[in-house]
C-alpha cells in the first residue's frame, strides 16, 4: 500500500469501527429490552414467546415461567417440634372429599374416626407433639361443625380437639348434654354417623313408631333367628372334618323402622380362620313375613348388628355392625335399600388389625 493512500485507508477503518460500535450498542440495547420484557413476563406469570433480534442467528429466550404460588395454608403459624414433625409423617387421614364418617363411643366420649396414626404415643410429651401434628395436618379443623345422626336422632356438633384411640386419630366433639350422657353410660355399641353436609337440612320423618315390639312379633323374631342358625348348621355336613370342628354360628338382630319391616336379622357361620363364611340376612315385618336381603359389603367377612338408626336421613333405618375378618375388625354402617333388598356399605371406622 502506498504512502498516498494510507490516509484514505485510515479514514475507512475509522468509519467501519464507528459503524460496528453503533450496531453493537443497538444489539445490546435490544437484548436489554428483551431481557427486561422476559423478566416482566416471568414476574407476572405470563408465558412469553422467544424474542428474536434482527439477526437471524441471535434469539433471547425468557427464563422458565415459575410455578404458581401455593394457596395460603391453614396450618398453625408456629413451627412444629422435631418430635411433632416425625409423628406428622405417620398420620394417614381419610380420603379428601369423603362425606360419611364413623362416630362411636370410646372411653366414655363420642368421637369421630378421621384416620390412623402409625407412631406410638406413650408419654405426655408424645401426646402434645401428636396433637400439634394432627392440628397441623388434619383436613378437619377445631371449630368445624358436623351433623351427627345416631339412634337418638340428629344434632349439630363442633370439633373441640383431637385425640388418639387404639391407633386411630379421632376428633373430639362438643355435644348436647344428653348425647354426652349416652356416651358415658353406653359402650362400643353406641355408633353414629358424622357428615360435613348442610346441617340445616331437616331430618326425615320416621317410617314407624319406635316402641317396643309386641310379644308375638318378638317371639317370631326369635324363631326366625333360631331357624336361620339351624339352616347354617345343616350346611356344615358338607364341610371337611377340619372345618366342621372349627366353625361357629352366631345371630344378631335389631328393632327399627326398616320401611314395612320392624326387625332385621343376620345369622353368620364362619370357621376360625375365616376361610369359610356364610351369612344370611332377612327383614321381618309386623305380620311375621320374612324378606331375604343381600349384604353388599366386602371389607369384612362377618357382620354382627350393634344398633339400628337412620344414618342417611331417608326415613328408613340402617344398621351399625361390628365387622370381622382374618386378623382384622372394625365398626361399619350398612345402608338398607328396601327396593333392591340389600345392605350396602356406607362408612367404617375404628379398624384394628392383629397378628
Amino acid at each position: 500500500m502506498s504512502r498516498h493512500s494510507s490516509p484514505l485507508v485510515v479514514l475507512l477503518l475509522v468509519a467501519l469501527s464507528l459503524t460496528a460500535a453503533c450496531q453493537s450498542r443497538d444489539v445490546a440495547a435490544r437484548m436489554s429490552a428483551a431481557e427486561a420484557a422476559a423478566r416482566a413476563d416471568s414476574v407476572t406469570g405470563l408465558d412469553a414467546a422467544p424474542i428474536a433480534t434482527e439477526s437471524t442467528s441471535l434469539a433471547v429466550f425468557p427464563p422458565p415461567v415459575p410455578v404458581a404460588p401455593r394457596m395460603a395454608s391453614s396450618k398453625p403459624a408456629h413451627k412444629l417440634s422435631a418430635r411433632a414433625e416425625t409423628i406428622a409423617q405417620t398420620l394417614v387421614f381419610f380420603v379428601n372429599g369423603q362425606t360419611w364418617l364413623t362416630a362411636a363411643a370410646r372411653r366414655k366420649r363420642l368421637v369421630v374416626d378421621i384416620g390412623r396414626v402409625d407412631a406410638r404415643i406413650r408419654t405426655p410429651s408424645d401426646r402434645r407433639a401428636y396433637e400439634d401434628a394432627v392440628r397441623a395436618e388434619s383436613p378437619l379443623r377445631i371449630g368445624d361443625r358436623l351433623r351427627i345422626d345416631g339412634p337418638w336422632g340428629s344434632n349439630d356438633a363442633t370439633i373441640s380437639g383431637f385425640g388418639e384411640v387404639n391407633g386411630r386419630i379421632v376428633a373430639r366433639l362438643q355435644l348436647p348434654a344428653f348425647v354426652d350422657s349416652l356416651a358415658r353410660v353406653g359402650d362400643d355399641a353406641l355408633v353414629a354417623v358424622a357428615t360435613r353436609a348442610d346441617s340445616a337440612t331437616p331430618p326425615a320423618v320416621d317410617s314407624c313408631t319406635r316402641d317396643s315390639v309386641s310379644s308375638t312379633l318378638a317371639a317370631r323374631i326369635a324363631a326366625v333367628s333360631d331357624s336361620l342358625q339351624q339352616r347354617l348348621h345343616r350346611d356344615t355336613l358338607r364341610l371337611s372334618d377340619r372345618l366342621r370342628h372349627s366353625v361357629w354360628v352366631h345371630a344378631s338382630h335389631a328393632i327399627g323402622c326398616f320401611g314395612p319391616a320392624r326387625a332385621l336379622v343376620i345369622a353368620t357361620m364362619a370357621s376360625s380362620g375365616y376361610d369359610y363364611v356364610r351369612e344370611v340376612a332377612v327383614l321381618v315385618d309386623d305380620t311375621g313375613r320374612v324378606t331375604p336381603l343381600r349384604i353388599n359389603a366386602l371389607r369384612f367377612k362377618t357382620h354382627e348388628i350393634l344398633s339400628a338408626f337412620d344414618a342417611d336421613g331417608d326415613g328408613v333405618d340402617d344398621i351399625a355392625v361390628k365387622g370381622r375378618g382374618d386378623r382384622v375388625g372394625g365398626t361399619a354402617v350398612l345402608r338398607l335399600d328396601p327396593a333392591r333388598r340389600r345392605l350396602d356399605f356406607l362408612t367404617q371406622g375404628f379398624a384394628w388389625e392383629g397378628m
